[in-house]
């Protein structure tokens, strides 16, 4: 992820920077979340119980933060190629997701996920209301279960 940037006024700041900030904060027991969250609004979580309210709820995310009709964003879509999220855009909805479910995305995220679906699986099982996904790469999968401990829950 780091050598992307998220656009934000009053200008660009590095995703490593953003998440480092927020991890190192969390660690000291403080809030980094300005404003709402690093990327400027604080988000609702309360309807999330279980892997199917997740689902929804990042269907709503990526269309209303960035414009992709629902008619999209079924569970076979590519992120890239049917959503037409850029890598940039990818890598901003998993800052959303960490800071708003408490999860660590592991370097090399981006090289696991292909479809929509990985996505919302992933993000599930890393907050404890998914099994393992299936098609995680064994290293991947223990380093992000290292890194969260509601994986597997």
């Amino acid at each position: 992820m780091v050598g992307h940037r998220i656009l934000r006024a009053p200008g660009a700041q590095s995703l490593a920077a953003v998440y480092g900030v927020v991890k190192i904060a969390e660690e000291l027991g403080l809030s980094a979340l300005h404003e709402g969250g690093a990327l400027g609004m604080q988000r609702d979580i309360s309807d999330v119980k279980n892997w199917m309210n997740l689902f929804r709820w990042i269907v709503k995310l990526i269309r209303d933060e960035y414009g992709v009709p629902e008619e999209k964003l079924t569970r076979a879509a590519s992120i890239e190629l049917d959503i037409g999220l850029s890598v940039e855009q990818v890598e901003e909805v998993l800052v959303i997701l960490s800071e708003s479910f408490h999860v660590s995305f592991p370097a090399g995220t981006l090289d696991e996920l292909v479809k929509f679906e990985e996505l919302c699986m992933l993000t599930a099982w890393l907050a404890g209301l998914y099994k393992q996904p299936e098609f995680l790469g064994a290293g991947f999968a223990a380093t992000a279960a290292a890194m969260n401990p509601s994986a597997g829950a």
